[in-house]
């Protein structure tokens, strides 16, 4: 941008017809503008370059969610409203943020002491200048006039996307050549060399807000699924040493979740692997805690009923959006058509509604794939309208009721679900007595399935969600 404003000749204007300039400190902004009879589709404001930056530097770890909202609800909504000027803006820049910093590093400076926290605030001081060099951008009245008229296929919501991860790779080598300790993305897992790995959870993930107000800043979820994200979080912070998921293998679905011929959105079936009691709310959490990777509303989860029959459990688990079903009847069940049909048309303002169903039935025992069941697949198709069949992978390196499981299986005795049992664990796990290690989730290509879907084709789908499954194994 600098080589283009110096080879262009742009002015800014005010309504009132004047000239502004954005200087301070010795310091210039140049504006490189697209003209206003330039496509809508290569247009871009400051608050949309702002809204990605926010998305992106909460996901991947530069700070929390809750600063991120709070800034842009300050930025882009209250100090609009006040119609604060730049004097005042100065002023208050001035009392609020360059004093207490500066009396901060002074203090330390004059103790002789100088923590790596207050340091890398004296670096920060460099900077504290940059507000007053945006904030005319944040007025209504502040115009542009410019002769750039960007190329046809420009399109600014991917541009200001990449210029958001084009500056996180400079700083990560910037800080990469500097041999500096310091990880300046908490989120992204230090075992991959690429943002494709990205922490969910675990002791290995760094907070940047307490729990509390990063479940209340998520932008899905009722309060219930709210509280119930924020005691996951601690739970899997007391029994694993780090979740991750493979964003890569999730780009698939949003091209499908927004196809360009056809306005109508599918409906979005995640199916997950069946090793643990784990894995029902794990995909939610996923689902919750990372609504720019997983763009799916939080799912219905299809539940056996043995569920529904546990005191406070079958409760809990209806309130983070379960539903059950009778298995092994071996015939269609009119009443379960009927509940999809109705959970379809409960569209909320999260989007299309998602489901969530373990094709295996019941859990593993001994980690090998038990054969699918196709009842409820058979049930979407015959229900109607357009599926997206995401198959997800849950890799544990310790599977939290592996012990049980396997004791059961060698008395040869079917596994029950206790609510004692739940929370036997749940005491071992605050007193720091469980070690899963590592939680590893990965998807697979998306799978269609629609209407026109027979019997056949349906156990077809099935076995190809299983071999998904199985390509997507880590020991």
């Amino acid at each position: 941008l600098s080589r283009l404003s110096e080879s262009v000749s742009f002015s800014t204007i005010t309504s009132s017809g004047e000239k502004s300039g954005s200087e301070c400190n010795n310091f210039k902004i140049y504006n490189a503008t697209w003209d206003a009879s330039s496509d809508p589709s290569a247009l871009f404001t400051w608050l949309d370059v702002a809204v990605v930056v926010s998305h992106l530097g909460s996901l991947l770890g530069y700070f929390s969610r809750f600063t991120a909202c709070s800034t842009l609800f300050l930025n882009s909504i209250l100090v609009p409203r006040m119609g604060v000027s730049l004097n005042t803006f100065r002023r208050l820049h001035y009392g609020l943020v360059q004093v207490p910093i500066n009396l901060v590093i002074s203090f330390f400076e004059i103790v002789g002491w100088v923590p790596p926290t207050v340091h890398q605030l004296s670096r920060l001081s460099t900077f504290l200048d940059l507000p007053l060099l945006f904030f005319p951008f944040m007025s209504k009245d502040f115009y542009f006039a410019s002769d750039l008229i960007p190329p046809v296929d420009m399109d600014g919501d991917r541009y200001t996307f990449s210029c958001a991860v084009a500056a996180h790779n400079f700083m990560q080598q910037f800080f990469s050549k500097k041999k500096e300790k310091v990880s300046i993305s908490k989120n992204v897992s230090e075992r991959s060399n690429t943002q494709s790995l990205l922490l969910l959870g675990g002791r290995e993930m760094k907070r940047s807000t307490s729990d509390f107000l990063w479940a209340l800043s998520q932008p899905r979820g009722d309060y219930f699924i709210r509280f119930v994200g924020w005691v996951f979080r601690k739970i899997l912070r007391g029994c694993t040493s780090q979740v991750t998921v493979d964003v890569a293998s999730l780009s698939e679905l949003a091209l499908l979740r927004y196809p360009k011929s056809d306005k109508t959105q599918p409906y979005v079936i995640l199916v997950p692997t069946h090793r643990s009691f784990f894995d029902f709310i794990l995909v939610s959490f996923l689902c919750f805690s990372l609504p720019e990777v997983v763009d799916v509303a939080i799912p219905h989860i299809v539940a056996a009923d043995d569920f529904s029959r546990l005191p406070l459990l079958g409760w809990a688990a209806r309130a983070a959006r379960a539903f059950f079903i009778r298995r092994g009847r071996g015939i269609a069940d009119p009443a379960l058509r009927k509940s999809v049909q109705r959970l379809k048309q409960t569209t909320g303002c999260d989007g299309t509604t998602c489901f969530e169903v373990f094709v295996e039935g019941t859990r593993s025992r001994d980690r090998r794939f038990i054969k699918a069941k196709t009842g409820f697949l058979r049930c979407l198709a015959e229900s109607g309208g357009q599926h997206v069949v995401v198959p997800l992978t849950i890799n544990y390196e310790k599977i939290p009721e592996q012990a049980v499981l396997s004791s059961h299986a060698e008395r040869g005795i079917r596994s029950t679900v206790k609510s004692d049992g739940l929370f036997s664990w749940l005491t071992r796990v605050f007193f720091q007595k469980i070690d899963l290690g590592r939680i590893h989730i990965a998807a697979s290509p998306p799978l269609r399935l629609d209407s026109s879907c027979e019997q056949n084709d349906v156990s077809t789908l099935a076995r190809e969600i299983q071999l998904s499954h199985q390509d997507c194994v880590t020991v």
